[in-house]
């Protein structure tokens, strides 16, 4: 019995999740002067599929259970659809310049050069 009531209870949550869902989206809640009549559905309790009830009939069928939304009262509704995106504003300006960073390390010692090429002879020396 216990879970039945909880079947009940759970398929009746999703069919209100999902009607408002698809109110939303279609577009069927009205946010102006009139006042919006209350949305009838039929919940099939073993399918847990919705329909609605037309508005010439007053009961659903074997093996349904009657949901009813009632519409927003004007406190509770939002203001309207949000608009398109505003364009990009304008570049800012530059930030502040960093500080610097630490010095480096010295570098290796270079290596060895090559010998230098052999020095001319040098001139005769005097005759004693």
């Amino acid at each position: 019995m216990k879970e039945r009531i909880g079947k009940l209870v759970a398929l009746s949550a999703a069919a209100l999740i999902t009607t408002a869902g698809v109110a939303a989206a279609t577009g069927s809640v009205h946010l102006g002067p009139k006042k919006a009549a209350a949305t009838r559905l039929c919940l099939n309790v073993k399918k847990g599929t919705l329909r609605q009830l037309s508005a010439r009939h007053a009961h659903c069928l074997h093996g349904e259970r009657l949901v009813v939304i009632h519409p927003q009262t004007q406190a509770g509704s939002p203001a309207g659809h949000p608009g398109a995106q505003g364009p990009q504003g304008p570049k800012g300006d530059n930030g502040v310049p960093g500080s610097n960073g630490a010095s480096g390390s010295n570098g290796s010692n270079g290596s060895d050069g090559s010998n230098g090429s052999n020095g001319s002879n040098g001139s005769n020396g005097s005759n004693g």
